[in-house]
């Protein structure tokens, strides 16, 4: 660790965890293939006072992507599969298969249902599935759209590429990636998400709800999370992994080309999405990056392929913005880029989709809930369980900001059958922003508020 950016960047992660109130936050930063940063803050366990630190396992949540994309590709490259295959080949007879190649599950955009957004999910996740269960989930819905024809992000199609993995390779997901790449790299902490298998220096998840205090996640039963989302890790082994893909020790450089392009659709739109990996600018310096996010969990992983830089941050709490609080400062001190203005997909951890109309009665449904009337509207069944007496309590504290004064639209973006609108919302006393997820049925999905700080 080098002395020279000890001191700012502990300030830059202090106050990230103040602002927001973090339980515990893990952070490793490298420039060049040398570690310049690595340490802990707060409580991996703050029942048991039990303190972060750089070798904190984490679940590391849609980071896993990556690691799916890249076994992807290994398997291209030995010629046991082909990146325009079609999903047929693998799944005959699948309802959805028609047109899908393994390119558009790689880059969400085969127009398949996503599976998180499940009515009935919060009654089925916490037990165990096998990967032909999740994918036979969403069998009962129709396509998003044609395949290539736009970008949804989609959990299912990186659970069927793990499905894939294991038929192509004939071993589990879990054993291909250790044998693959935790045991040649010596990721010695990192693997497939098999909790009693990983209590030492394991973090505990907690969550919030609008602006609450901390309480122990439920997570989902790490089968759920399978290959689109299933692996811990600690933030030096991916600083491990970062290198090593960088390398060329993990895939091809033109593999590795080919997972960081920005997809395109058929139109000849451009994402900011490749194969398990986002893909921005940030003034002028190319970023690599994904995030991740479950049940008590926010991860990050952002590297500068052009400047060497690596950024990593893992905390135990959900719903918070590691990139703008952390990942952004950091990179504004040691490579002089700014710190504020997060790119249109981190705004909503998704590429922003066009033509997604704002829904009326939003804002009304905000008004509503800020003045403690949330039971007076459309509720979900799945979102009516969430909202137990204690969380629907939390909105009667939202009166001690005073009334609404203004209301303007961040962003939105859609995961079928849902499409969400992030609001920034200006109280007397301070802004807040409100997340809102609206069913196509006119139900509402989602609704909680979050400290305007957390994502300024």
């Amino acid at each position: 660790m080098t002395e020279e950016y000890a001191t700012p960047i502990e300030a830059i992660v202090t106050a990230a965890v103040e602002r927001q109130h973090l339980p515990g936050v893990s952070v490793a930063v490298a420039r060049g293939g040398r570690l310049l940063f690595a340490r802990g803050y707060g409580y991996r366990n703050v029942g048991e006072r039990l303190p972060a630190d750089p070798e904190t396992i984490y679940s590391i949540a849609s980071i896993s992507k990556q690691f799916t994309a890249a076994a992807i590709m290994q398997l291209a490259e030995r010629g046991m599969l082909r990146i325009d295959d079609r999903v047929t080949r693998y799944f005959p007879g699948h309802p959805y298969g028609a047109g899908i190649e393994l390119r558009h599950l790689l880059t969400h955009t085969s127009g398949i249902p996503d599976y998180f957004p499940l009515e009935e999910l919060d009654r089925v996740a916490f037990c165990a599935a096998r990967p032909h269960e999740i994918i036979e989930s969403v069998l009962n819905r129709e396509a998003a759209f044609a395949p290539g024809a736009e970008y949804q992000y989609c959990n299912t199609g990186y659970v069927m590429l793990g499905a894939i993995i294991e038929r192509v390779a004939e071993q589990s997901y879990a054993q291909y990636l250790q044998t693959n790449f935790f045991d040649p790299l010596e990721m010695t902490r990192t693997g497939i998400d098999d909790t009693p298998a990983i209590h030492h220096n394991l973090a505990v998840g907690y969550t919030s709800y609008v602006l609450g205090p901390w309480e122990l996640a439920r997570d989902y039963h790490p089968t759920w999370e399978f290959a689109t989302g299933g692996m811990y890790s600690t933030v030096i082994d991916m600083l491990k992994w970062n290198w090593a893909l960088r390398a060329g020790r993990v895939v091809s450089a033109p593999s590795l080309a080919m997972m960081t392009a920005r997809a395109r659709l058929g139109a000849g739109q451009v994402l900011d999405y490749g194969f398990g990996l986002s893909v921005n600018d940030v003034g002028g310096l190319r970023e690599i990056r994904h995030t991740g996010g479950l049940p008590g969990i926010s991860t990050d992983n952002a590297t500068y392929p052009d400047a060497g830089i690596d950024i990593i941050g893992f905390v135990n709490h959900d719903g918070c913005s590691i990139y703008a609080t952390i990942v952004r400062p950091i990179l504004a001190l040691i490579a002089g880029r700014p710190a504020a203005g997060a790119p249109a997909s981190e705004r909503s951890n998704l590429p922003v989709s066009s033509g997604l109309d704002e829904r009326p009665f939003a804002r009304s449904w905000i008004r509503a809930a800020a003045a403690g009337r949330i039971g007076d509207l459309p509720l979900s069944a799945r979102f009516e369980r969430f909202l137990h007496p204690g969380r629907r309590a939390r909105f009667a504290e939202l009166r001690a900001y005073g009334e609404i004064t203004g209301m303007s639209l961040i962003d939105a973006s859609r995961r079928d059958p849902e499409t969400s609108f992030n609001y920034r919302v200006d109280f007397e006393r301070a802004p807040l922003v409100a997340s809102v997820a609206i069913r196509d049925d006119g139900m509402l999905a989602d609704l909680r508020f979050l400290r305007w700080d957390d994502r300024a």
